[in-house]
């Protein structure tokens, strides 16, 4: 396992599993992706740090998954009982998802100038190794956005919303524990540290906004 980069010819970033949290070792932020643009936007070759990479996308995910019950307040209140706003999320995710793919089909096609190269410079769906792992996941999350509508009805967008977080907690637990991904006592004992700060905080305002 060297630097997740591309040889010279290629046209698509080449990402070495093995680096990867799921197989029990940790990512190497100080590796550098090299992204290949379409000849027909540039000939240019970007190289961006897996860090910095890292960073703008966890802000974007940040900025983009606090606004997603936004719509909630102004959908029509019989259309948005739990169930009912859970549908039209799902079939959003799903037109998005979509939309994804056939953007990076597109993508492969400029860099393959071949419509059918493309496809098939698409990485596999792995339907038999993912299908009970995918259908499980998916119901987990269907189960806790479900969960994190309800309370967001319930207790409003402020604490309802901010209570859903502590996912990141869970996430961050699975990180030192199983996936090892955060060495060092202080390490952990400082995340741990942080987060029941920031739980404790979060009931404490919600407290003060209730009264």
């Amino acid at each position: 396992g060297g630097d997740d980069t591309t040889s010279e010819g290629e046209d698509q970033v080449s990402l070495d599993l093995e680096s990867f949290p799921h197989c029990g070792q940790p990512p190497h932020s100080h590796q550098t992706l090299h992204f290949h643009l379409p000849p027909l936007i540039s000939k240019r070759t970007i190289h961006v740090p897996k860090y910095h990479l890292g960073l703008f996308f966890a802000f974007l995910n940040g900025l983009l998954a606090a606004t997603i019950m936004i719509p909630l307040h102004y959908a029509p209140p019989h259309s948005t009982q739990g169930i009912g706003y859970s549908m039209s999320f799902g079939i959003a995710a799903m037109i998005v998802v979509v939309f994804a793919w056939l953007l990076r089909w597109m993508v492969c096609a400029l860099q393959c100038r071949s419509v059918v190269k493309g496809y098939q410079s698409l990485p596999s769906f792995h339907f038999k190794d993912m299908l009970r792992p995918g259908m499980l996941a998916g119901l987990l999350y269907s189960i806790g956005n479900l969960s994190g509508i309800v309370s967001i009805q319930k207790l409003g967008n402020f604490m309802g919303y901010s209570l859903n977080q502590s996912s990141m907690i869970v996430s961050g637990l699975w990180g030192i524990f199983y996936y090892k991904e955060i060495p060092g006592f202080k390490n952990i004992l400082g995340f741990i540290s942080s987060s029941v700060i920031v739980f404790v905080g979060i009931l404490l305002m919600g407290r003060d906004h209730q009264a």
